[in-house]
């Protein structure tokens, strides 16, 4: 009996010496909050128009961020509060680790759309170095600690919108138009080997070789009046396989849309411009470039083709 009693012991310390120790995950999601305080530009003395920091209170922040693989994360949008004269962010979640904040606005939320209230400028931006760190700013959130970031903001005035060295984009939130473009290249046999051997369109090749008909690798470049390049989209990243190319644009501006295409130039593949449409500010249609009252097909975005085995196509060169 005893020898029974002292195995059953036994056992039972084996069982226990066996369980292991409570592992602690580091890259758990973490709270992150943003205090921000207002840095003066002397607007009310300067200005050509009243800034918005005159006629609203923010309610909201408006954050983009970038991982440490250089890759951009969902727009977060969480609601502020004042403290004195410093805005404070409600928390928000995120994996411990490092980010790169690229853009940060205080906008508020009423009924006729989100206006912008005070941004962080870019560094080289004209009002760069009038805060004390300008965008692109790093983030580190650490585990287990209050991640709290004291940033500096500008009151922004929309007559001096380029000074701050946001994209429009970025800046004006309720006043974005987007258009979506597709196109294609069709291929000669004595093209597809060089075509073949491209660092970009060489993701496109099947057995071997590339298909006749191949997704072109182009770039829509937005441009105000002046010609100065307001943003550029294209779509190297994915090869120009599975999606088209979506550029937005201001609606309160003049501006360009130029057509860049990846193409061999002779001597190499390099950007070369195919086309430019003129939109003109509060207008949201791109109109067929083949024709001067008629809007693109009822497929929504504009499909272009250099060569003709695309005969259907909104625009062909």
């Amino acid at each position: 009996m005893k020898k029974l009693f002292y195995l059953f012991l036994i056992v039972g310390l084996t069982v226990v010496s066996c369980n292991k120790p409570i592992e602690i995950t580091t890259n758990a999601e973490q709270e992150v909050s943003f205090r921000a305080t207002a840095a003066d530009l002397g607007f009310k003395s300067t200005a050509t128009t009243t800034p918005n920091c005159d006629l609203y209170v923010p309610t909201q922040a408006l954050i983009t961020l970038e991982d440490d693989l250089g890759t951009e994360l969902a727009p977060i949008t969480v609601d502020i509060f004042m403290n004195g004269d410093e805005f404070l962010t409600q928390t928000f979640s995120l994996p411990a680790g490092e980010y790169v904040i690229t853009g940060f606005v205080l906008t508020d939320d009423n009924t006729s759309g989100a206006s912008l209230i005070y941004v962080v400028p870019t560094d080289g931006s004209t009002y760069g170095s009038s805060v004390s760190d300008a965008l692109p700013i790093n983030l580190t959130v650490v585990p287990f600690e209050k991640n709290e970031l004291t940033i500096e903001v500008l009151c922004f005035n929309e007559a001096l919108y380029e000074l701050y060295g946001y994209t429009w984009f970025a800046l004006d939130i309720k006043e974005i138009n987007s258009f979506c473009f597709f196109g294609d290249i069709c291929l000669s046999l004595s093209d597809n080997e060089l075509y073949a051997a491209d660092v970009l369109y060489s993701h496109q090749v099947v057995s071997g070789a590339l298909p006749h008909d191949i997704a072109a690798i182009f770039e829509i470049r937005v441009l105000d009046s002046q010609g100065v390049l307001l943003d550029s989209f294209n779509n190297e990243s994915f090869f120009g396989i599975g999606a088209p190319v979506c550029a937005e644009y201001p609606s309160f501006l003049d501006v360009s849309l130029e057509l860049w295409v990846w193409v061999y130039d002779g001597t190499g593949f390099s950007y070369q411009q195919y086309y430019t449409w003129t939109i003109v500010a509060d207008t949201d249609t791109l109109l067929n470039p083949n024709s001067s009252n008629a809007t693109i097909g009822v497929d929504g975005f504009l499909d272009f083709v250099i060569g003709d085995c695309v005969p259907s196509a909104d625009l062909i060169f």
